[in-house]
């Protein structure tokens, strides 16, 4: 029996189990109409061009895929069982009408970022494969351009233990140094998908325009899913854009539906070198060292777990230490995978001292408001903010370059503006009750401007009568 049937059999087998929503893709979703401009230059006055897009993540998914004719039209195809996968599908969908991104002056390209339209898309989506915060991540500088760098950004943090080791205040987190807290360049990510206008994109639809225009459908390629390059060091491939690095030229489909007016971002890449032949429509080939043939996950993280029994300089070390005796099948199920995104667009002229993009939405559990990670925005972070911030405004080192979590309005100045603070917790504990009022009788007695309660520069009486009616009412 030949590949094409194989797969063909798979896809008939499952096609009632699929339809009725089973286990063989996850997904995440993230709310419509919430993306911001969260700017990366000093200053945050880079111009943005006002005809773009701002991207607004709707959801990202990943599944088990048999393309139908995976030659030629490996977007068609059926959701199957992970078991009898060898080929996977990753959709990023955005609201609104998103395109291609041009290159925006890295890696000796030109400053072109509206090749094929006035709003290009950048993102990163992580993926960690194996569940193991450890096992994967990036270093510095990449490591500022992923999701636990810029988290935060949003005002919020992850949701789960991750969280703790998302930068919050910029200036102080942010180093050349892979063991200082916060650890953000310890993603758990071995692999990504990629839009960073690093390479160049090249169109493989006919267009008479070359724009990307409402209800079109392109095939664009480039360097677009790659290994966390964190195992650059450790790695033994070649033909990729530097030794070490898995990146091979790869094909993405960019999908406008005008009805819904979504554009659908769709990666459909191969699990192992049987699937990887599938694709090309060829002889299967053997796991090999060599980007610039037929590629998988399985060959990339093969090379991983080959470099992993070997001593590296740390921080590499670090990263692909838990890697060692592993086998790469173990890790091929794309619904275990975890996922985060982060997603944006650029200037309209290029900022040679920002952080090239201007980030719009992130994807996924980051709790707004989640000052001191516990996962929940609630008094104690009211408490947290009001302890610091309530007296005095604090003005934000390196904005927009850098950022501070509390800085909830992204003006660049920590103020009563980015929250509202409830004067009637007193001593800040996040509770209200009689230790509220020894606290505020003992600043009373000290003549401590907080104690002035009514704002009429003196301390008498009508300070109490104010406290009181504050207390009452809640705040």
């Amino acid at each position: 029996m030949n590949r094409r049937v194989i797969i063909m059999t798979a896809v008939a087998a499952s096609l009632a189990s699929t339809a009725a929503g089973d286990d063989n893709e996850i997904y995440q979703t993230d709310p419509i109409g919430d993306a911001v401009v969260r700017r990366t230059d000093p200053g945050n006055d880079g111009p943005i061009n006002p005809d773009s897009v701002l991207p607004d993540l709707v959801e990202v998914r990943i599944g088990a895929w048999a393309p139908f004719d995976p030659v030629n039209d490996r977007y068609t195809g059926a959701l199957i069982d992970p078991d009898d996968a060898h080929i996977f599908r990753i959709q990023l969908t955005i609201k609104g009408l998103v395109n291609p991104p041009g290159p925006i002056g890295l890696a000796g390209q030109p400053y072109q970022p509206y090749n094929f339209g006035p709003s290009p898309l950048y993102t990163f989506v992580d993926f960690d494969v194996d569940s193991q915060k450890n096992s994967g991540g990036e270093l510095v500088p990449l490591a500022k351009f992923r999701y636990l760098a810029n988290a935060a950004r949003f005002n919020g943090r992850p949701e789960d233990s991750y969280g703790q080791r998302a930068v919050t205040d910029w200036s102080n987190d942010v180093d050349d140094d892979f063991f200082t807290s916060p650890q953000f360049e310890r993603t758990g990510a071995e692999f990504a998908l990629v839009m960073c206008g690093c390479w160049p994109v090249t169109l493989l639809s006919d267009d008479a325009n070359a724009i990307f225009e409402p209800g079109e459908t392109w095939l664009v390629e480039g360097r677009f899913f790659e290994r966390a390059q964190g195992f650059q060091e450790a790695s033994g491939v070649s033909g990729g854009s530097d030794f070490g690095l898995y990146d091979p030229w790869t094909e993405i489909q960019f999908k406008h539906d005008a009805i819904s007016d979504t554009t659908t971002i769709t990666y459909v890449g191969a699990l192992d070198m049987q699937g990887a032949a599938a694709l090309r429509g060829g002889q299967q080939q053997p796991a090999d060292t060599d980007v610039e043939n037929d590629t998988s996950v399985y060959e990339a993280l093969k090379d991983v777990i080959a470099g992993a029994g070997e001593n590296w300089s740390d921080p590499v070390d670090e990263l692909i230490d838990d890697w060692e005796g592993r086998n790469p099948e173990d890790f091929l199920d794309v619904t275990d995978w975890e996922f985060n995104a982060l997603v944006g667009t650029t200037y309209s002229t290029e900022q040679l001292d920002s952080l090239f993009y201007v980030w719009t939405d992130i994807g996924f559990n980051c709790k707004s408001g989640d000052y001191n990670g516990d996962g929940e925005d609630d008094s104690l972070d009211d408490a947290l903010f009001c302890q610091t911030f309530q007296d005095d405004p604090v003005i934000v080192q390196q904005f927009a370059l850098g950022f501070n979590m509390f800085d909830a309005n992204y003006d660049g100045v920590i103020d009563a503006d980015d929250h509202v603070c409830c004067l009637a917790d007193f001593n800040g504990d996040g509770a209200l009750n009689i230790l509220d009022f020894v606290a505020f009788q003992a600043a009373f007695q000290a003549q401590d401007p907080d104690a002035d309660v009514n704002n009429d520069g003196a301390f008498n009486i009508l300070d109490f009568v104010a406290f009181q009616q504050i207390f009452i009412t809640g705040c």
